[in-house]
């Protein structure tokens, strides 16, 4: 899973050390360490354009963009 760090780690997991991760960078991690960090608020999960959901457009209930 990828994910971006939104706040400094402050600690390790397991004796192992977080401090690797900078803050606003992304990383490929395990999705075991991904699930970790999002639940303590440290990152996000990033989505690659292939993976974003799409909607069929009779779904889509966005209000038209008018140019």
């Amino acid at each position: 899973m990828r994910v971006r760090i939104i706040r400094q780690p402050h600690h390790g997991v397991n004796g192992v050390s977080l401090n690797y991760y900078r803050l606003g960078r992304t990383y490929e991690v395990t999705p075991t360490l991904a699930n970790y960090l999002v639940a303590n608020g440290w990152a996000i999960v990033e989505m690659r354009a292939d993976e974003q959901p799409h909607w069929p457009k009779e779904l889509d209930r966005r209000k038209p963009q008018f140019k």
